[in-house]
């Protein structure tokens, strides 16, 4: 699968208030393209998409939704990862909804925050892995050393590994300092989730010795945050369940 390493954050996606969890922004991706001369349509149909997709979301924490015909067609999906509870899932896709819209008038939007994600487009995008965008993004405020290094390295192999037998998801923690979380999205088969983690696990790797990094693909999603209970002084000591669902153009990237 494909993951793209996003903004770094300073805080867990793991934090303890419940109402702000996963609700991070995190990337907006635009597409290229301009929108057919009836825009009105394509907005009538991007509303339609979106209240089928809150419902599904609501009830399972995912959804995917067509609607138009011919070339005016939109196909939306949105996932919430697992960790967040069905309330925080629906304030994540609150979220989401309000900024894919600031992609108007270009076809195709991707919303990625730190517990959710969206994408609509004019074609069916639900089994793509991996894409030309896919990139990594790194945090820059503090370096770790090897021993520390070596147990975030543990919770990723760990993430991962849980995600390619579980259905897509997985989470990793090693000595209670360094986690680490690995999402498909639903729509992909076991095949093409390991090729995405297997490429965002690749991709995480240039992240170190620095103290997070995101890896947001186009098919899944890698996190190795450092939860805020780590002391950063000791670390530095050494030296330097999901079900699986059934059923790009260019694009431009807003970081946040």
């Amino acid at each position: 699968m494909a993951l793209i390493i996003l903004l770094i954050l300073t805080r867990s996606p793991f934090p303890t208030r419940s109402a702000e969890r996963g609700r991070n922004f995190v990337e907006l991706r635009c597409g290229t393209r301009p929108l057919p001369n009836n825009v009105t349509q394509s907005v009538i149909y991007f509303t339609a998409n979106m209240e089928t997709i809150s419902n599904k979301v609501q009830s399972n924490r995912f959804g995917i939704s067509s609607t138009g015909s011919g070339t005016d067609k939109k196909y939306g999906l949105a996932q919430c990862y697992d960790y967040l509870s069905q309330v925080e899932c629906d304030l994540c896709f609150s979220e989401l909804r309000t900024v894919s819209p600031l992609c108007f008038p270009s076809i195709g939007s991707r919303v990625y925050l730190d517990g959710c994600f969206l994408r609509v487009d004019d074609y069916v995008f639900y089994k793509e892995a991996l894409g030309p965008t896919d990139h990594a993004i790194c945090g820059n405020t503090t370096r770790y050393g090897p021993a520390f290094l070596a147990s975030v390295g543990k919770a990723v192999a760990a993430a991962v590994s849980k995600a390619e037998v579980n259905g897509g998801y997985g989470e990793g923690r090693e000595s209670s300092s360094a986690y680490a979380m690995a999402s498909c999205l639903r729509t992909l088969d076991a095949g093409g989730c390991r090729e995405c983690l297997s490429n965002a696990s690749a991709s995480a790797r240039w992240c170190l010795p620095w103290s997070e990094g995101r890896v947001d693909n186009t098919g899944c999603f890698l996190r190795e945050p450092i939860p805020p209970a780590v002391d950063v002084e000791s670390a530095n000591d050494a030296p330097e369940d999901h079900r699986r669902a059934t059923p790009d153009a260019d694009q431009s990237t807003v970081h946040g």
